[in-house]
């Protein structure tokens, strides 16, 4: 359900959907703009130890400062565009030294959480989609816009400092 890893002495969890559930939304970016997603975040940051917790499950990025509980990152999707415009995933990279190609981070103690492009052939994973999923099935309703335009969301929208 979870991991915790220690980066430069700090305690990170990492996990796929939230704090109870693998499946779970409660760090997805829509649920953190509210004050009962931040007061949840916050509780299960205390609750675990952490100041950093990073999640995998939400389909759009999420970098959020969470009240003085820490840090709680999102990368969105490592293998689909998660701006509007984009060809790229991406990644979640938490370390004690800043990586060169982050487009976005922030510091925490020692510690550099960021997000960091994955880049990818387009069109060789757009040919690779329309031979598993074509036109007229589930996935491609699902997920044909955003592998060509992207979602509408922007890089700004994703890092969130105290609100």
């Amino acid at each position: 359900m979870y991991r915790i890893a220690e980066v430069g002495a700090q305690r990170i969890a990492i996990v796929h959907g939230d704090a109870d559930s693998l499946a779970g939304w409660g760090f997805s970016q829509e649920v953190l703009t509210t004050r009962e997603g931040r007061d949840a975040a916050a509780a299960a940051l205390r609750a675990a130890g952490v100041h950093v917790c990073t999640s995998s499950h939400t389909c759009l990025p999420v970098l959020q400062a969470i009240d003085n509980a820490g840090l709680i990152i999102n990368n969105g999707a490592a293998g689909m565009p998660n701006f509007a415009g984009t060809e790229y995933g991406l990644a979640t990279r938490i370390s004690v030294t800043p990586h060169s190609k982050t487009l976005y981070r922030m510091r925490l103690g020692p510690l550099h959480v960021e997000a960091f492009p994955i880049d990818y052939d387009a069109l060789a994973w757009r040919n690779a989609f329309l031979a598993q999923w074509p036109e007229g099935s589930d996935a491609h309703a699902s997920y044909w816009r955003r592998i060509n335009d992207g979602p509408r969301y922007l890089a700004n929208q994703a890092v969130r400092r105290q609100p």
